[in-house]
């Protein structure tokens, strides 16, 4: 497994939960807004029919004018001009009022569709992070394999190591005994360590080969990273080649 490409898949999805996040603040706000918006827009409907009760004080107080117009005339203007100044305030505040309608509304949709947003990255995200866990556990299982090939390729080495050794210590006891070089002749079959451990090796190679194919064979998602598999497997496995080479050549050397 590619660490690198591991921490650029964790920083991308923690890109996407940075924005998830932002989107949660966004909606928080607008919701906020909102309740601003509707708080006044009571407001103001209070303002209204306060100044509607006004209006029809000031229409009940216009016809007892009109009966003492003669007397009252001057009064009758102030009143009229303070009742054209009311119904302008009141014309001024229907106007504000259909305009606060309007940002409630777009302000709901956009809190819909930041909703459906959100809903959309959370499912996007759900479904890499199944998919990393399968793999993570397909790489994990694989490990296990290859590390108890490589014991137990380890251990066969050491047999092999061990038999040389006592190998050459027989040879040298004979040479002492006879007191001349002994020649001695590779054999031309290899030995069933030798090929034991040959197979252990070509057991990791194929191990590792599994998990690549696993790897590329997984399903392509839209803006899913592709994940590759190099590194420790790899390391492993020329570790291997070079334990089998070296055990092949340095029996008899």
């Amino acid at each position: 497994m590619n660490f690198e490409n591991m921490n650029a898949l964790s920083q991308k999805v923690e890109g996407v939960l940075g924005t998830v996040r932002t989107l949660k603040q966004e909606n928080a706000k607008v919701r906020k807004e909102l309740e601003n918006a509707k708080a006044q827009l009571q407001d103001k409907s209070i303002l209204l029919d306060t100044a509607n009760a006004n209006i029809a004080s000031l229409k009940s107080n216009l016809s007892d004018t009109n009966a003492k117009l003669t007397a009252v005339g001057a009064s009758l203007t102030d009143a009229k001009a303070a009742l054209d100044a009311r119904v302008n305030q009141v014309n001024a505040q229907e106007q504000a009022l259909n305009e606060k309608l309007v940002s409630i509304a777009n302000l709901k949709n956009l809190a819909a569709e930041k909703d459906r947003d959100i809903a959309a990255l959370n499912g996007i995200i759900n479904e890499k992070i199944e998919l990393l866990n399968a793999l993570n556990a397909k790489v994990e299982e694989k490990d296990a394999i290859i590390a108890k090939l490589m014991d137990q390729l380890q251990a066969q080495s050491d047999e092999i190591a061990d038999a040389q050794e006592k190998f050459n210590q027989l040879v040298a006891t004979i040479e002492n005994e006879l007191g001349t070089d002994l020649s001695i002749e590779e054999p031309s079959v290899e030995t069933d360590d030798v090929q034991e451990a040959e197979e252990s090796v070509e057991a990791v190679e194929e191990a590792v080969e599994e998990v690549a194919d696993e790897v590329e064979q997984a399903p392509a998602q839209e803006d899913l990273p592709t994940i590759e598999v190099h590194g420790a497997e790899e390391k492993e496995e020329s570790k291997s080649r070079a334990s089998g080479e070296g055990s092949q050549t340095s029996f008899f050397d």
